[in-house]
């Protein structure tokens, strides 16, 4: 819908404050490949947007929703909200497209839809404030966040010395592995080794080497914080 007012991509990098919100986002931009197209020297997928995060911290730019990207122009319709598929560019959609903040988007139009056939004037019309009172009654957030001062930086490069951690330690570029071995995207997922896979270690040695069967009891995690690959007891913990 192209309604009253249309959130662009500049409303999440350089306005994001809003005089009628009815939700704020934190959700990073990202897009998934739109297409595929298929080239004589391969596959070029378009339409993708990397996930746009604040420096130095997890989540998107904070944005503020305008209750007026729900409602669409006085002079199409008067009684029609429409949280979903609101007026927006698809760079804002790729924010907004998720469960959490359409259902926020929902809930608002639901207490705008009340209050406007209790007043009895069409959604275009519904005074702000009173909305804002409902809205914040519920416990909803519509400020946008105050953010905590980011750490200081690193002085220097931050290094681990393999013999200052626990248990066996290899180095992932270096170990050479035999049999099924599988990893996980997660460095906080444990990954097992079947009981027939063994190791072969190029670099560091613990000092008194366990057998090959007591490594084959081990489970390996790559971590991916100190990209050590470090072999633990077989139990579910992280490898740190």
């Amino acid at each position: 819908m192209k309604g009253m007012y249309v959130v662009s991509q500049k409303d999440i990098m350089e306005e994001p404050k809003k005089d009628d919100p009815i939700n704020r986002v934190v959700v990073s931009i990202d897009s998934h490949d739109c297409q595929r197209v298929a080239t004589k020297d391969g596959v070029i997928n378009e339409g993708t947007i990397f996930p746009v995060r604040m420096a130095g911290r997890r989540n998107g730019h904070p944005f503020q929703v305008p209750y007026r990207a729900i409602t669409p122009k006085t002079a199409e319709c008067d009684n029609l909200l429409v949280p979903v598929a609101l007026s927006s560019t698809h760079v804002v959609y790729s924010s907004i497209r998720v469960e959490p903040t359409w259902m926020i988007l929902g809930q608002s139009a639901g207490v705008a839809a009340a209050l406007s056939a209790k007043q009895n004037v069409a959604v275009q019309e519904l005074p702000y404030p009173a909305l804002r009172e409902h809205l914040l009654a519920q416990k909803q957030a519509l400020d946008l966040p105050v953010l905590p001062d980011l750490p200081p930086e690193p002085g220097a490069a931050m290094n681990l010395d393999p013999k200052t951690l626990p248990g066996i330690v290899l180095d992932d570029s270096q170990a050479e592995l035999k049999g099924a071995w599988t990893r996980s995207s997660e460095f906080q997922t444990p990954t097992s080794a079947p009981a027939t896979s063994t190791t072969t270690v190029a670099a560091t040695a613990s000092p008194s080497p366990p057998s090959a069967l007591s490594l084959r009891r081990r489970v390996a995690t790559n971590d991916l914080r100190n990209g050590l690959l470090c072999a633990r007891d077989a139990r579910p913990r992280n490898c740190r």
